[in-house]
Parts: structure tokens; C-alpha cells; sequence
């Protein structure tokens, strides 16, 4: 809860995937992909609940059965239509402010969730992202936004991305009137942000380097900066850096 509102992450999930199948449940020192970031997203000092968008298709009880374990909302709708699937989720639990975030984000820092959130409070912002331009290497993307904002923009504008999610309130924000943020740390040095390089769920190059981060590690207790140092130290970057990033609407 943040100032009366109830928070709440939405993660759109699907077993299935184009470039790595079974992803979403891919182990990382002896625990499934989702449940690190289950975990690391309930440390956010504001996150109230932590929803599973799970896409209805021939896959979803494996999810269902997952969250059950996890003692994690759910909420099963449209495989197409993730902005529908999200959206119904979140009205479902009665979340005021969604926190977005994709289940190939495994990094994802509950410190940068607490931040952003805050600043969300203090620019009376509808929409705040640290992707939208990106500050942060791929992995660590995090989008908050009003639902109801987001309710507005799924049935009165013309959806570009029907496959995603936030991004669709930063593309309506060019028509609409609305409060969006781009954040950005203080301070910002790019020598120690790295933008360039990608630490997110999305190849077998990618499981690669994100295996050796925890095995390094040996625990998910660790932020964005200390994580990225470790990548940049040992130059696991080059593992991915030939690895082309799907467009949006790729999906």
C-alpha cells in the first residue's frame, strides 16, 4: 500500500516461447525463473500483491499449479490480448497502480520498484518507466502505471501493441493527456549503467550469463549495480552481445 492505493505486480506469463521454450520456469541455482522474481518483487516495501496474467493455452495449469505453490494470485485470460489478459487481472484483485514487470526480467530490483513508485507519487505521474529510454541494461525494466489510465487507454484508443502491455500507455501518451515520466538515476554515468548491454530471459545465450550471475552470487539477494559489475568484470556481455532484440511487435 502507497498512500491509500493498493499495489499490485502484474506479470503476464505463458509457458511457451518462440526463442527459448520453457523459459519462464528455466532453473537458476536449484529455483524456477518465475520464483526469483516472485521473490525479489516481494521485497518491494509497497508491492501489496504479486499477480500471474497466465495466458490461456494448452500450458497454463503447469502455471496455475505454479503459483499455487507460490501462494500467488493468478488470473487465466486471452494469449493474444496481454494487455486485455493484464488489465482483467488487475481490476480482478481491485489493484490500484500496476507494477509491470515481464517474466524475462529475472533481475528485476525491488529497490528500482520502491523508486520508481515514489516517483510516480511525486509527479503526480500516470505512467513512469525506466525502459521507455533506456537508463538500465535489458533485464531490468520496470513500467508503473494507474489502471485506471490503463483501463482508458485499452478501450478509447487505437492499440498499437496488442502483445504488450504499459508500452501501449507511452504510445497513447502522444495523443492523450497524460503524466509520463522517463526515469533515470541521479546522477547518471553510463559507465556504470551500461544500457548497451543485455541481461534479460530471452535466448539460450542469455540463460548462459544469467547462470553464471547466480552462480556466482549463489543467492537472488542482489541488486542491478552489484550484478552488472559482476557482467562487465568478467566481460560476460560478450555472451550476448551478438543476440538481436526482438522488435515490439514481435510480441
Amino acid at each position: 500500500m502507497y498512500n491509500k492505493k493498493k499495489i499490485g505486480c502484474v506479470i503476464p506469463t505463458r509457458y511457451d516461447s518462440s526463442r527459448l521454450p520453457g523459459k519462464v520456469l528455466l532453473p537458476f541455482i536449484g529455483k524456477p525463473n518465475l520464483q526469483h522474481i516472485i521473490e525479489r518483487v516481494r521485497r518491494s516495501k509497497y508491492i501489496d500483491t504479486v499477480v500471474l496474467a497466465i495466458a490461456d493455452d494448452d500450458d497454463k495449469q503447469i502455471l496455475i499449479d505454479f503459483a499455487k505453490k507460490m501462494k500467488c494470485d493468478y488470473y487465466v485470460g486471452n494469449k493474444s490480448i496481454v494487455i486485455g489478459r493484464t488489465l482483467a487481472a488487475a481490476n480482478q484483485f481491485n489493484i490500484d497502480i500496476i507494477v509491470d514487470i515481464t517474466a524475462d526480467c529475472t533481475l528485476v530490483d525491488p529497490n528500482l520498484i520502491d523508486i520508481m513508485i515514489e516517483t510516480m507519487d511525486m509527479n503526480n505521474a500516470n505512467y513512469v518507466s525506466n525502459a521507455k529510454i533506456r537508463f538500465f541494461p535489458d533485464g531490468f525494466d520496470i513500467q508503473v502505471y494507474n489502471t485506471k489510465i490503463y483501463e482508458h487507454v485499452f478501450y478509447k484508443s487505437n492499440v498499437t501493441y496488442p502483445t504488450h502491455t504499459g508500452w501501449n500507455i507511452s504510445i497513447a501518451g502522444r495523443f492523450m493527456d497524460m503524466q509520463i515520466v522517463n526515469y533515470k538515476p541521479p546522477d547518471l554515468d553510463y559507465n556504470y549503467t551500461h544500457p548497451d548491454i543485455r541481461m534479460v530471459l530471452d535466448t539460450e545465450e542469455d540463460y548462459k550469463l544469467l547462470t553464471a550471475i547466480f552462480e556466482h552470487f549463489g543467492h537472488n539477494k542482489f541488486g542491478w549495480k552489484e550484478a552488472t559489475e559482476y557482467v562487465m568484470e568478467k566481460e560476460l556481455w560478450r555472451l550476448t552481445e551478438k543476440v538481436i532484440t526482438k522488435h515490439y511487435s514481435e510480441g
